[in-house]
């Protein structure tokens, strides 16, 4: 007889954003963008033991990962260039990958 294996799988995302305030480094002008970033997480129950533990971990995962990733800053986030609209598609090619 060969043993059977089963098991709960949680995985749980939560999205945010925060402003950020930013110079621009042509004129020194300050502006606010809005940064948004996907927290992640995910736990597995095996056999169904545990499954709210697994779905809170999960679920703190998430929340950590999203904290995590919206406290990234750039190197020096006083001054950032100007994004002109030829620019954008390679910026968001280097957001999303």
């Amino acid at each position: 007889m060969m043993p059977l294996y089963f098991s709960k799988h949680f995985d749980l995302q939560h999205v945010g954003d925060r402003l950020v305030q930013v110079h621009c480094d042509k004129c020194r002008c300050p502006y606010f963008y809005e940064l948004a970033r996907i927290g992640s997480g995910s736990a597995t129950a095996p056999y169904g033991v545990g499954t709210t533990s697994a779905a809170r971990s999960a679920e703190k995962q998430s929340q950590r990962d999203l904290r995590e990733r919206l406290a990234i800053r750039l190197n020096d986030q006083t001054t950032v260039s100007p994004v002109y609209s030829s620019s954008l598609p390679a910026i968001w090619s280097m957001i999303l990958s």
